[in-house]
C-alpha cells in the first residue's frame, strides 16, 4: 500500500511532513457532532500556536479516504471523522496580520 499517509491523497502534504496529527472523531447520533468538532479543533488549533507549535485544519468530512484512514487506525466503525490537525514546527513565522478597524467589520442594521 505504500506509505501510511498515502491513503490521504491530496490530502497528504501537510501530513506527512508532521511528527503527530490528531484524528477528530465524534459520534453521529449527537446532531451536533461536526459543530462540536469543530469548535474542538478551533480550540486545539488556538493551543496548538499558543504553545509555539503550527497546525492547520484538514477537513475530514465524508472524504474518499475515511474508510482506509480509519481502518488503519482502528476507529470504531459507528464514529466519523471531522478533521486532521497535524502538529509540527513551523519554518518560519507568520507575521500576525494588521488588526481591522471595527467599523469595517459591523453593519448595523443592515450589511
Amino acid at each position: 500500500m505504500g506509505p501510511p499517509y498515502a491513503i490521504l491523497g491530496t490530502c497528504q502534504h501537510p501530513i506527512q511532513k508532521e511528527k503527530a496529527c490528531i484524528v477528530v472523531c465524534g459520534n453521529p447520533k449527537n446532531r451536533s457532532v461536526y459543530l462540536d468538532g469543530s469548535a474542538a479543533t478551533q480550540n486545539m488549533l488556538l493551543a496548538i500556536h499558543s504553545l509555539g507549535y503550527s497546525s492547520c485544519w484538514v477537513q475530514a468530512f465524508e472524504k474518499d479516504y475515511n474508510p482506509a484512514l480509519k481502518e488503519l487506525i482502528n476507529i470504531p466503525a459507528n464514529l466519523v471523522l471531522v478533521a486532521l490537525v497535524p502538529v509540527g514546527l513551523a519554518k518560519q513565522q507568520v507575521p500576525t496580520p494588521k488588526k481591522r478597524l471595527l467599523d469595517d467589520v459591523i453593519h448595523w442594521e443592515q450589511y
